[in-house]
């Protein structure tokens, strides 16, 4: 996975269960890209975006969120397709909340209208 963070750009290479993004260092995540491997099933996203609301949902490695905007992402969805056996599961590094819950497929991580930075997620794979 890659991750585009305020004041520092893209940062790449995060495996499944490591931290993507930052904390307490208060950064907002601005854009992330889930990367696809011979293990890696196939995966939709989106992202809720700062003055933008949601976006559409894109595919293993697309880019959700903006770059040179200086814009949040706010809360995110990620889904396994439903054709593979398994789920995907993710919580996620709020501004003045800390880590949420774990969420399971598409379930919303974040929060829409509370004007909150998205500062990091953490995301794990089951294949049954």
């Amino acid at each position: 996975m890659d991750a585009h963070i305020q004041n520092i750009g893209w940062a790449s290479n995060y495996r499944l269960g490591q931290v993507v993004g930052t904390e307490g260092i208060k950064s907002r995540l601005e854009a992330y890209r889930i990367n696809s491997n011979p293990y890696t099933p196939s995966i939709t996203y989106r992202s809720h975006v700062q003055k933008i609301g949601w976006q559409n949902y894109v595919h293993t490695n697309d880019i959700s969120g903006t770059t040179g905007r200086s814009l949040r992402l706010e809360a995110l969805q990620i889904n396994i397709g439903s054709n593979i056996g398994g789920k995907v599961y993710y919580r996620c590094h709020l501004e003045q909340i800390g880590w949420t819950d774990w969420h399971g497929n598409n379930a919303v991580c974040g929060t829409v209208g509370q004007h909150r930075r998205l500062e990091a997620f953490v995301l794990t794979i089951l294949l049954f």
